[in-house]
């Protein structure tokens, strides 16, 4: 839970271009300090965020992709959906297909547990 109302949730979705033609993009943690150039580095760990519906004052559904570099051998593709709602409900839906050798239904405790550390 996060408390929420109306207002931060249209600020989010005003942020996250939710009713623009082009929505949602790329967010970094870093300010960009040269914004007015016309040169674009997209520097890696990205997240990029998709806007897939929303209703401006009551909540907002997004999808997030991470894009973070990982180690030579490890192949991790993060994707997950999040649901904000104005009464503060937060909402995470993942899909894990596989951790290390266990593929779906074969995934212990612990090997669970450090993959939700890691995101």
């Amino acid at each position: 839970w996060i408390p929420f109302g109306c207002n931060q949730i249209m600020q989010l979705t005003q942020k996250l271009g939710a009713h623009d033609r082009i929505q949602g993009g790329y967010f970094s943690s870093e300010i960009d300090r040269h914004s007015t150039e016309t040169s674009l580095e997209i520097p890696v760990g990205l997240t990029k965020v998709t806007v897939n519906s929303c209703d401006a004052a009551q909540w907002i559904n997004i999808e997030a992709e991470v894009e973070f570099p990982e180690d030579e051998g490890i192949t991790q593709v993060e994707n997950f959906g999040i649901r904000y709602q104005r009464d503060g409900t937060v909402l995470y839906g993942l899909k894990l297909e596989a951790v290390m050798e266990a593929i779906l239904n074969d995934i212990s405790l612990d090997n669970l547990a450090r993959v939700m550390t890691d995101i």
